[in-house]
């Protein structure tokens, strides 16, 4: 594609934009304002949440970026318009269907909700995930806390000892 011709970047933010939780660089920086200044649309893509991209943006003096997409696509936030839209998330008997699946594994079922981490287990993979995304975690103690409402994903934490064995079935 010519140069001329460019009217949109979108760009991921981990081990993309950004080394994982680390900060925007300077170069970065300037190549986002060069693009701005050429009026093309600038936006960041990201499995986070709409929140905590905003407090990136925030921390790296970024706040202005055209759009963000965020939870995997579910998430757009269009800065033009100032609107947010939602797409595809996951019905509530879908996820509670999920995590039922799932039980067989030794995993730790996790869901971003209201800027909250909910998981089914307090561990460190999950605690390192609430510190860096500056979230407060939850552990859940009624796993249909899970499923109260749609939404956009779900994410399951497995320890590297944990990630091939599987919980020996009742019927067995």
């Amino acid at each position: 594609m010519k140069p001329e011709k460019l009217r949109l970047v979108v760009s991921d933010i981990d081990n993309t934009l950004v080394v994982k939780h680390h900060a925007l660089t300077k170069k970065a920086k300037e190549v986002i304002r060069k693009l701005r200044k050429r009026h093309i649309v600038f936006g960041l893509a990201s499995g986070r949440s709409l929140a905590e991209v905003r407090r990136l943006l925030h921390r790296w003096g970024l706040e202005d970026v055209d759009m963000l997409i965020c939870m995997n696509g579910s998430t757009l936030w269009d800065n033009l318009t100032k609107e947010e839209e939602t797409y595809y998330e996951l019905k509530k008997e879908w996820i509670r269907e999920i995590i039922e699946k799932m039980s067989v594994f030794s995993c730790n079922p996790v869901i971003y909700r209201n800027d909250c981490i909910y998981c089914k287990e307090m561990d460190e993979v999950v605690k390192q995930s609430a510190t860096s995304a500056e979230m407060e975690a939850m552990e859940v103690m009624d796993m249909k806390v899970f499923y109260q409402e749609e939404n956009a994903k779900i994410m399951f934490r497995v320890n590297e000892e944990g990630a091939v064995t599987t919980k020996k079935s009742h019927n067995a």
